[in-house]
């Protein structure tokens, strides 16, 4: 998590694009929050638009955390107890961008407090601890699924067929009534940044994670391995 927190301080040149294409795009969307969601909810009867929002309706619970990240830590244990060690590593950093991300993003929700679409106070109404519309938590948790099954496939086609999917579930959310383009925007990006900072670090043996069963007890959990 202190990784994921430090990153966008220690990024390099090349991180640089990245980073301030992330903030000047999510500030553009800010100040044009309103008119993008009007926008978007005049389009939703026309076809296109209804089929991308009914194909992020289709894909909405992905973006949920608890139910998903149980059945990801299910399949790490699963396939790291039948040696498939490939497997496992997937779904090892999914299950562990989807924690830190979880955990990054509700301190930054409580503190920025921003109204919902639904509430009808407008784009720019915030109240700590109160709304919770920034970021959009469906937005960064699809990312990072999309994010980790692209790196490890590999493929251009499969990747962009992942984004796409997770473009149709941020689409949605704007649909629905439940965040605002920037509060997608950014949620895409932080979910993005975070498997990326994950990915990372497991590929430079930074931390192991694995699950383990007591052999006494049978009580299950998750073991670090820390190299020094």
């Amino acid at each position: 998590t202190w990784s994921v927190v430090k990153a966008p301080f220690q990024g390099g040149r090349d991180d640089l694009p990245m980073l301030t294409g992330g903030v000047g795009g999510g500030l553009l969307l800010f100040a044009f929050d309103q008119e993008i969601y009007d926008a978007i909810q005049d389009a939703r009867d026309r076809p296109v638009m209804g089929a991308i929002e009914d194909v992020g309706t289709f894909l909405e619970p992905l973006g949920n955390v608890g139910g998903p990240t149980v059945v990801m830590a299910g399949a790490w244990a699963v396939s790291a107890g039948l040696g498939q060690d490939r497997l496992a590593l997937v779904f090892q950093e999914l299950v562990n961008s989807q924690l830190i991300g979880t955990l990054t993003r509700h301190v930054v929700r409580g503190f920025v407090g921003r109204a919902r679409p639904r509430d009808g106070e407008g784009p720019y109404v915030f109240r700590p601890f109160e709304y919770t519309s920034f970021p959009s938590g469906h937005a960064s948790t699809i990312t990072q699924v999309a994010a980790v099954l692209s790196h490890h496939i590999g493929n251009p086609w499969a990747s962009g067929l992942l984004y796409a999917g997770a473009g149709t579930v941020m689409v949605q959310r704007i649909t629905s009534d439940a965040h605002w383009a920037s509060d997608v925007w950014f949620g895409a990006w932080w979910g993005y940044g975070v498997s990326q900072v994950v990915i990372a670090a497991r590929e430079a043996d930074w931390v192991e994670l694995q699950p383990y069963v007591e052999p006494v007890g049978g009580g299950v959990g998750i073991q670090a391995r820390i190299p020094f």
